[in-house]
């Protein structure tokens, strides 16, 4: 496939050079770089709706006390026998999650004190951090500290942290924290980052001095200026996508205090503890039902790659690998759009103003004119897998279904008088019809044909040549504003009540 090159990323380069994300990563392998990719798993469900936030399953660090909102989320290392000071090398610690193994590298320290790993109670009953969160004792070392020195006023200091995971596609946040406080005038702590500006995320409810916020540069010059109800002073956590991020002390006017420091990384969704989260995972809740087909939109089976493939294109097992018509790419060249509304979102559930080929999706029936929506969560619900398993054969084991009164059968039997009981058994339906040497005949048509028709009405079913499978004209939503459209009926009967992947 063509690759898509990217030509200058001023944003997201930073104080030292280095771009916060790879450049030549395609996770898809649709042509289009992560980076740019507006959907970076080809399942049909845009990156702005997939890469949020949740709490983490199996998270090591979750255990920590205090009112955080996020401590499901935050992932911390221990520091735990470290020391930064002019002679400190290269430090290294890991954490795995969910097979995962994410580092933070500190290096190029410069200055005239020095930190231990330390609680990021730093300045006990006091630090608003610690407020949020803490994992206490001496076990975990969560953050760094540098004791007062009342003989070395006007010290300064300065390192570099580098965080990585074992998986290079996998992006997460940085969140730097002032595990003591900071005073106005006395002392200030600046922490820079290579990746996206710094955005709020919590604060402890007290004032606080902190400035840079929509930038890549914050700095802390005053926390200790109010209290909250329990007596911590005020401060707050921001974030940033990043890989890198600086962190310079500085004491001034005589400012010889003690400072504290800590940083966590906040890795986005992964809902089923796979180690991949959802904008990259293709099952997201590990029901066995693909995220593309349980979307809002019209997406089925027969428009996924059923295994990894490297020929004749690059796709994953479960990724989209049909065009705006629905046939299956012989080049994969006209899967996803390269229009800047739509960049590398499969075309098949776009509008036609958002297509490279200005054909509509045939599988876009929500009102999203980009991607398709999330269909009441089931990607992330493994209780919601009706797009790829069948029907129980009474979905409502509390109530008497009604039985199927009319039928035409070609198996010689009929009625209650047979052991059968044929159609009454087939509950919930108008009229049953079966053959197995007849066949059922059925208006065929192409999709165009189908899209074509100028008065579909509710109940309408006709045989699709393009995508092959019987539509029906249906009511896809109800509200806020009635939506209907053709729907593939692509959901097996189960007469004995199983269940099976289709």
């Amino acid at each position: 496939m063509k690759k898509i090159k990217i030509y200058s990323l001023g944003l997201f380069l930073c104080f030292i050079g280095q771009p916060f994300f790879s450049q030549s990563i395609d996770s898809d392998g649709d042509g289009v770089a992560d980076i740019i990719d507006l959907d970076s798993d080809n399942d049909g469900i845009p990156d702005s709706i997939e890469k949020k936030f949740c709490n983490l399953p199996n998270n090591p660090t979750s255990s920590a006390t205090g009112t955080g909102a996020y401590k499901g989320q935050l992932v911390f290392f221990d520091w735990s026998g470290a020391t930064l000071n002019s002679t400190t090398g290269t430090i290294s610690r890991s954490t795995t999650l969910n097979g995962v193994t994410y580092t933070a590298t500190i290096s190029g320290f410069t200055g005239n004190t020095s930190f231990v790993g330390n609680d990021i109670d730093a300045w006990a009953g006091n630090s608003g951090i610690a407020g949020l969160y803490n994992f206490g004792g001496a076990a975990f070392r969560e953050g760094f500290y540098s004791k007062p020195e009342p003989l070395n006023p006007n010290r300064k200091a300065s390192f570099n942290v580098t965080f990585t995971s074992s998986d290079p596609r996998i992006r997460f946040q940085i969140i730097p924290m002032d595990t003591e406080t900071t005073f106005l005038d006395i002392e200030r702590i600046i922490f820079r980052t290579n990746g996206t500006p710094f955005s709020f995320l919590e604060d402890n409810g007290a004032a606080y001095t902190i400035t840079g916020v929509g930038t890549q540069t914050l700095v802390y010059t005053n926390t200790e200026q109010q209290r909250t109800a329990s007596g911590r002073y005020g401060n707050a956590l921001f974030a940033s996508d990043a890989t890198v991020l600086n962190v310079t002390m500085e004491w001034i006017n005589g400012g010889k205090g003690g400072q504290g420091v800590a940083f966590a990384i906040r890795p986005y969704c992964d809902i089923d503890g796979d180690g991949l989260p959802n904008y990259l995972d293709l099952d997201s809740d590990s029901d066995g039902c693909p995220d593309a087909v349980e979307g809002a939109d019209d997406v089925n089976m027969p428009h996924l790659a059923t295994a990894d493939m490297t020929v004749p294109f690059v796709a994953r097992k479960w990724s989209i690998i049909a065009n705006a018509k629905g046939k299956v790419s012989t080049t994969g060249t006209d899967i996803v759009s390269s229009q800047s509304s739509a960049l590398g979102v499969p075309e098949i559930v776009n509008t036609a103003v958002n297509n490279s080929s200005s054909i509509q999706g045939v599988a876009h029936v929500d009102t999203m004119p980009v991607g398709q929506g999330l269909n009441n969560n089931a990607p992330y619900d493994a209780s919601i897998n009706d797009r790829c398993f069948c029907t129980l054969k009474n979905v409502n084991p509390s109530s008497t279904p009604l039985e199927t009164k009319v039928g035409i059968t070609a198996l010689g039997r009929a009625g209650n008088t047979d052991v059968d009981n044929w159609p009454m058994s087939r509950a919930g339906g108008h009229i049953a019809l079966e053959s197995d040497t007849k066949g059922f005949t059925i208006t065929r048509m192409s999709t165009t044909q189908i899209q074509a028709i100028a008065n579909p009405v509710i109940g309408m079913m006709v045989y699709d040549t393009t995508e092959n499978c019987l539509k029906a004209y249906v009511e896809i939503q109800a509200s806020p504003s009635v939506v209907r459209g053709w729907k593939c009926m692509n959901k097996a009967g189960c007469p004995q009540g199983e269940m099976f992947n289709r």
